[in-house]
């Protein structure tokens, strides 16, 4: 059902593997003073080519089990060795009456403003309704995020709501504006 990889205008969307174990390991390391603001408490352990190694292993296993999806970034004009630029991902994969998804995602901090996480965004909804049948997915972003929650706008998810002290991010309880996508027709554009 689902793909190794998916291609978009202008990138390549690659299914976790262990292989890129280095290449995640790369971008969080090149990311994380950009990341600071958005990301939960990282252990020393979690920058390790081990431990991207066996997040990458959970990863497939969810991938394959249908419960998560993470998909890497990589220009498409770029080789296949070159760096990750960022990563889109389902969690929480329900099925039954909810047939349900979270979204997430990241982007590498030299390459915002491109419209680069529009498009994979989009390919990762797509890949959400089309190939995996959810009816419904969920991006949770903190309010100050404005930039983040434009693009979910943009890609047709609508504001549900404030959910007070949702997630724990850098040591604190930050609330998250609760944005949801519907698997219905909408009038919006990319």
């Amino acid at each position: 059902m689902l793909k190794k990889s998916y291609k978009t205008d202008r990138l390549v969307l690659l299914q976790s593997d262990p292989a890129l174990a280095g290449q995640t390991l790369d971008f969080y390391e090149r990311n994380k003073a950009f990341f600071k603001e958005i990301d939960p408490l990282r252990e020393k352990l979690f920058y390790t080519e081990d431990f991207q190694r066996r997040a990458l292993a959970r990863d497939l296993r969810g991938a394959r089990e249908l419960t998560a999806l993470r998909l890497w970034l990589r220009p498409k004009e770029l080789p296949e060795n070159a760096p990750l630029i960022g990563m889109v991902a389902l969690g929480g994969i329900t099925f039954g009456a909810f047939r349900s998804a979270f979204v997430s995602y990241k982007l590498d901090h030299e390459w915002t403003g491109l419209g680069l996480m529009a498009e994979g965004l989009a390919q990762l909804v797509e890949i959400a309704f089309e190939d995996i049948g959810l009816h419904r997915l969920e991006a949770n972003v903190m309010p100050r995020n404005t930039k983040s929650i434009a693009l979910v706008q943009r890609l047709g998810f609508e504001n549900e709501g404030l959910a007070k002290r949702y997630l724990n991010i850098g040591g604190v309880w930050e609330d998250h504006v609760h944005m949801v996508r519907l698997n219905e027709p909408t009038t919006r554009e990319v």
